[in-house]
């Protein structure tokens, strides 16, 4: 798989533990990367740029669902 920016960039949930248990589910461009982690330094690099990303957005997801989407109240007494 040619790794052009928007593909090295797309959303791969590649943080979770136990990864190799659920790879076949994932888009092919995790699945590649996962499998080719080991074959050069290239490709070791978009695997953890895909751990990266996953760790980021999902924390940034989990924020955005706790802060801002459940409902909440103020207390300033």
């Amino acid at each position: 798989i040619p790794m052009d920016f928007r593909t090295k960039h797309l959303p791969c949930d590649m943080d979770q533990r136990g990864g190799q248990i659920y790879m076949s589910a994932f888009p092919r461009q995790c699945i590649w990367a996962y499998n080719n982690r080991y074959r050069s330094e290239d490709n070791y690099r978009i695997y953890k740029t895909y751990q990266l990303e996953a760790f980021f957005f999902g924390q940034y997801h989990e924020r955005l669902k706790r802060y801002e989407l459940e409902p909440h109240s103020y207390d300033y007494n």
